[in-house]
């Protein structure tokens, strides 16, 4: 092969492999603008956003301990203590997420968003038939970043004891009215 021929294909495959990264560096480069896109947590203290559309859930997440389980870290004295905010409140670590019951009191407790992820998306949509896949499926291990079954939960001492005894009396005050009721 003659050494002009040789230049001459160095020449084409040079020009290829700037064009191909080119070709990749746009395409990266639109991957990102529309993954920047920032999600932001909604839930609202006042009205919050996932009730309208979904009553029946809401009503239910309600009467779980996640709506009211930061209120356990303040009768304790633990709700400025991040390994705590983690699972007692909603994106704690996150860029919208809970930063303190002041600044973020609407983010206090575990709501949809804190297992489903930022919903800001979902409800800037207003066609319900477009919204499908729009909230983030509540993903494998999800539940164990908080509920720990091998883990356990963080020694909390002698000083959560009162407050679960409270807790454990007032739910079963709750549940002998509603057997004496029926």
């Amino acid at each position: 092969m003659s050494t002009k021929k040789i230049k001459f294909m160095v020449t084409i495959m040079l020009a290829l492999t700037v064009t191909l990264a080119l070709v990749i560096s746009i395409l990266a480069q639109d991957a990102n603008e529309q993954n920047t896109e920032e999600l932001v947590y909604s839930n609202n203290a006042k009205k919050h956003k996932c009730k309208p559309c979904h009553l029946k859930l809401y009503k239910s997440w309600q009467n779980t301990s996640h709506a009211t389980n930061f209120q356990l870290l303040v009768d304790v004295g633990r709700d400025g203590e991040p390994e705590c905010l983690k699972c007692h409140t909603t994106g704690y670590g996150e860029p919208s997420g809970f930063m303190d019951a002041t600044t973020t009191p609407h983010l206090v407790g575990t709501s949809c968003e804190a297992c489903h992820g930022p919903a800001s998306k979902h409800l800037a949509i207003k066609k319900k038939s477009e919204k499908k896949g729009t909230m983030g499926e509540v993903k494998k291990g999800v539940c164990e970043r908080c509920h720990m079954p091998h883990g356990g939960h963080p020694d909390l001492g002698e000083e959560i004891l009162p407050v679960l005894k409270k807790k454990l009396s007032d739910l079963q005050g709750k549940i002998a009215e509603i057997e004496g009721g029926t």
